[in-house]
């Protein structure tokens, strides 16, 4: 997270050759927390780590409010170097969504 944008990033690591990072600006996805009653993004992390679309790379980014929003992606190791593919079939990109449960004060293996 930088200046308010999440960004999530893929180095391809199958060849010894150095890799660099490509990023993917996630804040351009539809439903990002922008204010309000959702709150401000200030913290984003990697939830989920899979290759495959029954198991995609979810990221997931915590609000000044204490949500928790998530969106996904596909690593594409299709591609030299590998990319992130964060569109449905139709090229939309994935929306940010409000998880279900969401964490609550005193909360232990539950949530509101």
């Amino acid at each position: 997270m930088t200046g308010g944008k999440a960004y999530a990033g893929i180095r391809d690591q199958r060849s010894s050759e150095t890799q660099n990072f490509l990023w993917t600006d996630l804040s351009t996805h539809a439903g990002y927390p922008a204010g309000g009653a959702a709150g401000l993004p200030c913290g984003i992390s990697v939830n989920g780590h899979g290759q495959t679309a029954a198991n995609p790379l979810k990221f997931d980014i915590v609000t000044t409010t204490g949500q928790v929003w998530e969106t996904t992606c596909q690593a594409r190791t299709s591609t030299h170097p590998a990319t992130l593919l964060c569109t449905d079939a139709n090229n939309v990109a994935i929306p940010w969504t409000p998880v279900t449960l969401q964490p609550s004060s005193n909360a232990v293996n539950s949530g509101s």
